[in-house]
């Protein structure tokens, strides 16, 4: 039978195969020393398994260093390996935005003024475009009530779009397992509202005209609203995944110009996607508010009728 050394030898290099697989074709992913990285090395440097007595009485920095070099070779501990699997870096990263625009919000509005002040005055502006909007979308009877929700959205998804242009950091919405909890959101956000304002009677929209053919309409209607949840998380996924990975490529180009030339002088040849990106961002964020708001409006104003 194998040893325990040899058997831990043996794991090990599995790890770095799997690690090395990893990181093969994905520039996202791949190892560089930026703030993606800290959170599978702060988990190594906490979680993982130090066996010598040097690393054990070892502090936290000098555990991370140690951390870091597992990571570059794939060596993460079996613990730290099972919770970046179950809660990825991008889920991290959309919680730090949540954190991110708690922090905004609450300091815009702690202490509120007569006369405001530039903070102050950003949100109340932002207050008052977001609810102009969701009254031009869903009505102005209704409009306001669902302000919170669709300003949410829309600042949110921003927020989390705008992640990918910050050096070292990455667009949550870059993954599908956020762009799917999101459009989740909004599915049930509608069924919700559907039957809060319709009762029993929302069911009839699924029934459609004429009501003889219900044996077509309900699963052409059911069809259609599973759509629509996997049409907003695929739109919004794949639009600023494929930004994230052009603005990626475009630094590694960079880098190897700037290797190849022999200065050391940046070639900032991503600077214009750059720019795009931050228009993309803006309208898929808007995109994506404005289908959650006509799905609103669909079973508002037809309660209204």
């Amino acid at each position: 039978m194998p040893s325990e050394t040899q058997t831990h030898e043996g794991g090990q290099a599995g790890q770095a195969e799997a690690g090395a697989g990893a990181h093969e074709g994905n520039l996202l992913a791949h190892p560089h020393p930026t703030v993606l990285n800290a959170y599978p090395i702060a988990l190594e440097a906490l979680a993982g398994r130090w066996d010598t007595p040097q690393e054990q009485q070892a502090g936290f920095a000098q555990r991370f260093q140690l951390a870091g070099q597992r990571y570059l070779h794939g060596h993460l501990s079996p613990t730290p390996q099972a919770i970046v699997s179950w809660v990825p870096v991008n889920t991290v990263g959309a919680w730090v935005m949540i954190l991110a625009l708690l922090l905004i919000v609450r300091l815009g509005t702690r202490r509120m003024q007569a006369v405001p002040g530039r903070l102050q005055s950003i949100w109340e502006w932002t207050y008052q475009t977001l609810n102009g909007f969701s009254r031009n979308m869903i009505g102005h009877k209704h409009g306001a009530t669902f302000t919170p929700l669709i300003g949410t959205f829309f600042l949110y998804i921003l927020f989390l779009n705008l992640g990918g242009l910050v050096p070292g950091f990455i667009s949550p919405t870059a993954a599908l397992n956020t762009t799917v909890a999101l459009a989740l959101c909004c599915f049930i956000a509608v069924q919700y509202f559907g039957f809060r304002h319709m009762g029993l009677g929302y069911l009839k929209h699924f029934v459609g005209e004429p009501w003889w053919l219900f044996p077509i309409n309900i699963p052409i209607h059911v069809l259609g609203e599973f759509a629509r949840p996997l049409s907003l998380s695929i739109r919004l996924f794949g639009n600023i995944f494929g930004e994230d990975t052009v603005i990626a490529a475009l630094i590694s180009m960079g880098a190897i110009a700037l290797g190849a030339s022999g200065y050391y002088l940046p070639v900032p040849v991503q600077f214009p996607m750059l720019l795009f990106g931050l228009f993309g961002s803006f309208v898929q964020a808007l995109v994506f508010t404005m289908l959650a708001a006509s799905y609103i409006a669909g079973v508002v104003q037809e309660h209204e009728h």
